[in-house]
């Protein structure tokens, strides 16, 4: 698996490109840093994306769902 990521980032860096060599590449990069970009997006969507409301007092919550 490595050596085929190497053989196709060797051939984009020499240019001696085709039309999949590309598309080879980014799909190994996006193997490769599948996890870490998995990550990063469960970490933005609970840091910025989190529309949860937490209501510790009871009589609150009774209070908002009765108005």
């Amino acid at each position: 698996s490595f050596t085929s990521t190497t053989a196709a980032l060797y051939k984009l860096l020499n240019k001696n490109l085709n039309s999949y060599t590309g598309l080879l590449y980014i799909y190994k990069l996006l193997i490769f840093y599948n996890k870490l970009l998995l990550r990063r997006v469960r970490v933005f969507i609970t840091t910025y994306l989190n529309f949860e409301n937490n209501i510790y007092d009871f009589n609150k919550a009774y209070d908002i769902l009765e108005s």
